[in-house]
């Protein structure tokens, strides 16, 4: 985590967080909230498992920081704003969104159920969206606040299988400058992170941190590992403080960085 001092840099002591999607063990979400919580900001997370959320809570308390939750769908009717409603009553304000919540389905785009599609761009897009309007009218009357939204490296390029979810997230970065560019005049930066593999949850409940899925990932990254969430968090961090002042608008790719296509095929013994 980012130390104290560093944290009274940032000017997080104060402030009050909202983190939708935050329990996955390990999971971005929750390395957020730690990390904003250590660094002295008061939060708001709301995710599906009121268990997860009640044990995610006492780590916060025992960092110092009060820490409301809200066992809620996100992508129920009317769920975006009672989440802002209930951090307005606890709080009676906001200074930063964290939108981390997550759907995918792995299929080619022909052979996807409108159901299928339905549940991953409701619980990214769509969510995503309701969020950032119903921060984004308090923020407003507020004039100041910040944003992060996450996406992902799948927004950029194509991956086999993945139409569906890399629509949701090249959806997120365009939702994002948009927002930028409507919410800036008040004093609002909008911006989000794109991660590459990163070891959270729902990466080992699908096997894409091992065998074939894994070694093809390695053999593409020029830092030759995957990232953590708490690496992840960091980058979000980075965005929602004041170092990030003047950034807005902006895709943060986490990724470790791509290896050129003549080091891969050098390798990999493939010919260019």
């Amino acid at each position: 985590m980012v130390s104290k001092a560093v944290g009274q840099a940032f000017g997080f002591h104060g402030k009050v967080a909202i983190v939708v999607g935050g329990t996955g063990t390990p999971g971005m979400g929750r390395a957020t909230v730690l990390e904003l919580a250590e660094n002295g900001a008061d939060i708001v997370v709301a995710a599906r498992r009121a268990e997860r959320l009640e044990a995610l809570a006492k780590e916060v308390t025992a960092l110092g920081q009060r820490c409301v939750t809200v066992p809620i769908d996100i992508t129920a009717k009317g769920a975006p704003k009672s989440v802002v409603d209930k951090a307005m009553s606890e709080f009676g304000e906001i200074d930063f969104l964290v939108n981390t919540q997550f759907a995918t389905v792995i299929n080619e785009l022909v052979d996807v159920e409108e159901e299928d599609w339905d549940r991953v761009q409701n619980t990214k897009l769509k969510s995503f969206w309701l969020m950032c309007k119903h921060v984004g009218r308090v923020m407003i009357q507020q004039k100041r606040g910040a944003i992060v939204n996450i996406s992902g490296v799948a927004g950029l390029y194509p991956e086999s299988y993945a139409g569906v979810y890399a629509v949701a997230q090249a959806g997120i970065m365009w939702l994002t400058k948009y927002l930028a560019g409507e919410l800036g005049p008040h004093k609002i930066r909008v911006n989000a992170i794109a991660p590459g593999l990163t070891h959270v949850e729902r990466n080992e409940r699908t096997g894409i941190m091992s065998g074939e899925c894994l070694r093809s990932y390695l053999d593409s990254t020029a830092l030759g590992r995957i990232a953590t969430a708490e690496e992840q968090a960091r980058g979000i961090v980075f965005l929602l403080s004041d170092y990030a002042s003047y950034i807005n608008g902006h895709t943060l790719v986490i990724d470790g960085g791509p290896l050129p296509h003549w080091w891969r095929t050098r390798k990999t013994g493939e010919r260019i």
